[in-house]
């Protein structure tokens, strides 16, 4: 039971890590995009 919520919270710690790493890439993406608009 103990092991089962574990892996439950750990699973949800990794998927909360990749979704705030992927806002990260876009949002640097979009910042290079609008910086290469204005050269």
């Amino acid at each position: 039971m103990h092991k089962n919520e574990r892996a439950a919270q750990v699973r949800l710690i990794a998927a909360r890590h990749a979704m705030s790493t992927d806002l990260q890439r876009d949002r640097s993406q979009q910042s290079y995009a609008g910086s290469a608009a204005f050269l």
